[in-house]
């Protein structure tokens, strides 16, 4: 286990993102996730599979972190999606309202939602 100091901080492209996910879904299709999480041998190939393809050194625990926070940010963008009035431009790979004026509303009450309004969200089918 590396020391906090030699702990390299993550820098999460992207490019970056799609391909973790893209690990993780490799996992879940092998088995190693049988629950809401991997287990552990899921877990450690994970973190093997990208660490080899980036050159990086990225811990189980930052691992973990960046799961934590793609699942907050699909479940974010699909209570945008669910609002009235909010649709998917499956084209442009954008969100559509029928009213712009509807943002606003959304995002006062919801900030994390403002980030969607230009760039929808990268790894959404």
């Amino acid at each position: 286990m590396a020391s906090h100091k030699d702990t390299v901080i993550a820098k999460w492209t992207d490019q970056l993102t799609q391909l973790f996910v893209s690990v993780m879904v490799d996992e879940v299709k092998k088995g190693n996730r049988t629950t809401t999480t991997f287990n552990k041998a899921g877990w450690n190939n994970i973190q093997r599979e990208f660490n080899n393809q980036t050159g990086r050194k990225y811990t189980l625990a930052q691992f973990k972190n960046k799961t934590f926070k793609v699942k907050d940010e699909y479940g974010s963008f699909k209570k945008v999606l669910s609002q009235l009035g909010f649709g998917w431009d499956n084209v442009n790979k954008k969100v559509v309202v029928e009213d712009d004026t509807v943002w606003g509303y959304h995002i006062k009450a919801n900030p994390k939602w403002a980030k969607f309004r230009n760039e929808g969200l990268p790894l959404y089918p």
